[in-house]
């Protein structure tokens, strides 16, 4: 009955068994239970802790074990035997096999901490749902806050951003006009800088001016007194009053000199010092003519005379060099010949004309003056497009095969003819004028070969050439006009004073080429036409028979431009030079006019006394521009 009793047990008397750790770990899951279904809603939203994974598996593990523990225990396994004593109606007592000590305490043990880790659950999901509650608390205190703030400091942020819109308009204003004021400073400090050194340019322009036309005025008392030089006192009485106007032109113009050096030289002391030279110019005409009319009644007058033997005093190496540069000059005129004749192209060439009068028409000694006139003159050479003057347009080279021949056969024209304007009235503009000849020269080789074809047609002495007769009873008009002489409307020759001067500007302008100086950043190039032509052109004159009065002219101009740098290049051979023209080629020469072989002597003397030979006035330096 014991063992049936053990193994039957009533189903309403199973719960008052108690089987340890049995009906705590029950009740305690089906808080657990309780606890995850009431609560479920507070991990319904993510949370960074994440306790739910952990519980379910704690779930599982004891939904396991309380199972097991509500499942029939297993066939072979025997139910121990166990024997209840009811010794009262309230006391039940259930006898079992005997269990040790250690047993009892191991499974206290456990239930303890089973105990423990439950409340430290329990703990932690109570923690979790106050934090769930602050956060939802919090979340639904955040907008109305959020919007409280923005209602406060959105007039406050919008006053600051005005405040600073404001500051920033106020030192934008106060920076510019500061940098107004500043700029107008400094524009009226550069006007007056402007003008300062206008001022000066005007002031040495006007020195350089009274110095020209001062050697302009001694050259011209020079041909004064050199025309009547030789002649017995009682010829000269003849001139009196030209005498008298020329002592009272030098007594002025002395005085205008030193009131010079005590006071600023102005525009109305250059005007007088330019009304002086052409008052002696004029007094000089009148000499000459009374001269030449006196030697005519007397039978003294000579006409113009060709060398002794014609053409053979000139050598075989200028002749081939005269006549390789005409024959290029006729190639170049009818190769440009299709363009100027043209009648469509006529706007075209007024504009290439425009460019070069321009640019040829002005002339100045300053480097700004020199680098402008050579930049559009390349420009013009070189195929750029250029502006035309007062008329808002552009002209170039580009498309027209001959243009640029063109523009450089008028550009040698129009050089030519300012020697004849400017040069023999002021000397010292040649320099500037022929520096910019030799750096066109330089990039342009045919300019300068058609520049000398002008030269040698003008003044054929410069190649040196002397035109002989074509024939024996050749006319005197035809044969002058072969030596550059020119004639009037009426057929009448220039007189040999205008004659021998338009020469000397001719014979300064080529010295002055002969004797320039490179501009920066060409050293390396060769000169085009340099020292050496200067050179070879004396000894050429040297060793060919004298001509009255062209060959002195020539000689003492091309000495006065070229002679210093040439002493200087080639020193004592030079020097030989010198003497032979002073003490043989001089006493050769016919007097013809007087004057010319009178101011040559004159020149060589004063060469021969002081050793040296002067700088030209206006010759513009190595490194100049």
């Amino acid at each position: 009955s014991c063992q049936k009793n053990s193994r039957i047990l009533p189903q309403e008397d199973s719960k008052i068994f108690n089987f340890p750790g049995s009906y705590s770990k029950m009740s305690h899951f089906e808080d657990v239970r309780n606890l995850k279904t009431k609560n479920s809603a507070a991990f319904d939203p993510p949370s960074t802790v994440k306790p739910k994974s952990r519980v379910k598996s704690h779930f599982r593990n004891e939904n396991c074990a309380a199972a097991s523990l509500r499942s029939p225990p297993d066939q072979t396994r025997s139910v121990p035997n166990l024997k209840v004593t009811i010794s009262s109606a309230d006391s039940r007592q259930v006898d079992g096999p005997d269990v040790d000590a250690a047993t009892v305490r191991l499974v206290k043990g456990s239930q303890k901490q089973e105990v423990k880790r439950l409340a430290t659950v329990r703990r932690k999901l109570e923690q979790g749902q106050a934090k769930v509650r602050e956060a939802e608390v919090v979340a639904k205190q955040v907008p109305p806050v959020r919007k409280l703030l923005e209602d406060e400091d959105e007039p406050m942020l919008w006053e600051a951003i005005r405040e600073q819109d404001r500051v920033a308009a106020e030192f934008e204003a106060t920076s510019l006009a500061e940098a107004e004021v500043v700029n107008r400073r400094l524009e009226e400090l550069s006007e007056r800088l402007r003008r300062k050194k206008l001022d000066i340019e005007l002031k040495e322009e006007r020195k350089r001016a009274i110095l020209a036309h001062k050697a302009s005025f001694q050259t011209l008392l020079n041909v004064y007194m050199d025309t009547l030089a030789g002649y017995d006192g009682e010829f000269v009485a003849s001139f009196v009053n030209q005498e008298k106007s020329v002592l009272d032109l030098i007594e002025s113009f002395n005085q205008l000199l030193g009131a010079n050096d005590v006071r600023e030289t102005t525009l109305a002391d250059v005007d007088r010092t330019a009304e002086f030279c052409k008052q002696l110019e004029r007094i000089n005409t009148e000499v000459i003519d009374l001269r030449n009319q006196m030697m005519k009644e007397h039978g003294l007058v000579q006409e113009v005379q060709p060398p002794p033997s014609g053409i053979s005093f000139n050598s075989d190496e200028v002749l081939k060099f005269y006549s390789e540069i005409k024959r290029f000059y006729e190639q170049t005129q009818q190769k440009i010949q299709p363009l100027a004749d043209d009648p469509s192209l006529f706007v075209y060439r007024k504009n290439l004309g425009t460019v070069v009068n321009v640019a040829v028409s002005t002339m100045s000694g300053s480097c700004a003056w020199i680098e402008a006139q050579f930049n559009l003159l390349d420009a013009l050479l070189g195929g750029a497009r250029v502006a035309v003057a007062n008329s808002g347009t552009f002209v170039t080279t580009e498309g027209y095969p001959e243009a640029r021949a063109y523009c450089a056969s008028m550009l040698a024209e129009k050089y030519v003819h300012q020697a004849d304007l400017l040069i023999s009235n002021n000397p010292p503009c040649a320099f500037p004028i022929a520096s910019v000849i030799v750096a066109l020269w330089q990039k342009y080789p045919d300019f300068g070969r058609l520049l000398l074809a002008v030269l040698f047609r003008e003044c054929p002495f410069l190649a040196p050439f002397y035109p002989a007769r074509s024939e024996p009873d050749q006319d005197q008009a035809d044969y002058r006009r072969s030596l550059g002489y020119r004639f009037g409307p009426d057929g009448t020759p220039e007189r040999q004073i205008v004659y021998l001067k338009r020469m000397a500007a001719l014979a300064r302008l080529y010295g002055a080429i002969v004797a320039s100086n490179l501009r920066k950043g060409t050293a390396g190039l060769a000169h085009p036409h340099g020292l050496e032509f200067g050179w070879r052109w004396i000894c050429a004159v040297l060793n060919m028979a004298p001509l009255a009065d062209i060959c002195a002219t020539l000689l003492t101009e091309v000495l006065l431009m070229a002679g210093h740098r040439m002493w200087h290049c080639y020193e004592d051979q030079f020097v030989k030079v010198l003497r032979v023209l002073y003490e043989k080629y001089v006493p050769m020469l016919p007097k013809g006019e007087g004057w010319p072989k009178a101011r040559l002597d004159r020149l060589l003397l004063k060469i021969k006394v002081e050793g040296r030979i002067e700088t030209p006035i206006g010759m513009v330096g190595e490194g100049f521009w």
